[in-house]
């Protein structure tokens, strides 16, 4: 019986140094020149084929199914741009679209928006700003999963938050069973668990604005709003794009909240487009319209961020 180390059997790490140590007898015995001109390429070796092997050919090889009728109980034929054409004329690609759609707006924006104004305030001379902070990033640590279970519980028919809204004579409402009430549970879930990230991020941008220029610059002008557009934001300004892009890629991306408190539902209402994706490839084993849907994705954050980059030109302060 093998002792684990690490997770790892004995026998295992014996292989690995008896291989390093091949390796370096090897390389002791080449050449200087040798050595010196190809040990860069000799240890970028390792993490190209690991590139390759796990990213490009998974993609490469994604593309390909994306073209064909494959899946459980289908024989696999070539199908074109069927795949893509189809998901078209699906309404569940549309609702799925309009739910990531509406989520990625509002909870982004109000996430940078709030964890601004929080950065602003904890960046200030305040009593206590030390325990607010940690109050403000208590939510970032709470896995995705484990969230979307607390939730639950926090919005079940007999819960707490219907209880404090029978308190001001609102009946209960139906929080993740109403399709016009559980898109907009995800997105303030999505707020409480992301603002804080936003409110770090921000504040790390608001620490390098330098004390003595914003000293200067209210001895030029008495407007605190001339003080904050000319002379903060612009040290902000990369930090906050650092941020709203971070964030737009995690909100593209939303599956395990919604999945883990209403698996999509009620209907279509809450289901993502990485829901769908998985749904269509995993659930249903229609293995080329999920790659197709994967690529749609791809193509459309390319797309989206490749504008961004251009109109925001992540810019030095200093030029």
């Amino acid at each position: 019986m093998d002792y684990l180390i690490l997770g790892l059997p004995l026998s295992r790490w014996l292989v690995l140094a008896f291989g390093v140590a091949i390796i370096i007898v090897i390389l002791r015995q080449l050449p200087s020149q040798f050595t010196e001109k190809h040990i860069k390429i000799f240890l970028l070796a390792p993490t190209v084929v690991w590139i390759v092997g796990m990213v490009i050919f998974p993609l490469l090889y994604a593309l390909y199914i994306s073209f064909l009728n494959k899946g459980a109980g289908i024989t696999t034929s070539f199908a074109g741009l069927s795949n893509y054409t189809r998901l078209f004329k699906d309404y569940k690609f549309w609702a799925s679209v309009r739910f990531t759609a509406l989520f990625v707006a509002i909870a982004v924006t109000v996430e940078l928006g709030l964890g601004f104004l929080l950065a602003l305030l904890v960046n200030e001379e305040i009593r206590g700003k030390k325990l607010f902070r940690l109050m403000f990033l208590l939510p970032l640590f709470t896995p995705p999963v484990a969230l979307g279970f607390l939730a639950f519980t926090m919005v079940y028919e007999s819960g707490p938050l219907n209880a404090l809204l029978s308190l001001f004579g609102v009946g209960p409402l139906a929080w993740t069973a109403d399709p016009a009430v559980a898109p907009f549970t995800i997105i303030l879930l999505d707020i409480w668990e992301w603002t804080p990230f936003c409110f770090l991020v921000i504040l790390a941008g608001l620490q390098l604005v330098p004390e003595d220029l914003i000293e200067a610059a209210y001895m030029d002008t008495k407007s605190s709003f001339q003080v904050f557009r000319h002379v903060t934001f612009p040290f902000v300004r990369p930090a906050f794009l650092t941020a709203m892009m971070l964030r737009l890629i995690e909100a593209l991306k939303l599956f395990d909240v919604p999945y883990a408190l209403t698996y999509g539902g009620p209907g279509l209402a809450t289901e993502s487009y990485s829901i769908l994706t998985y749904k269509t490839a995993l659930k249903h084993f229609t293995l080329g319209r999920g790659a197709a849907l994967a690529f749609l994705f791809l193509i459309a954050i390319l797309i989206l961020f490749s504008v961004l980059f251009r109109i925001s030109r992540f810019s030095q302060v200093y030029e």
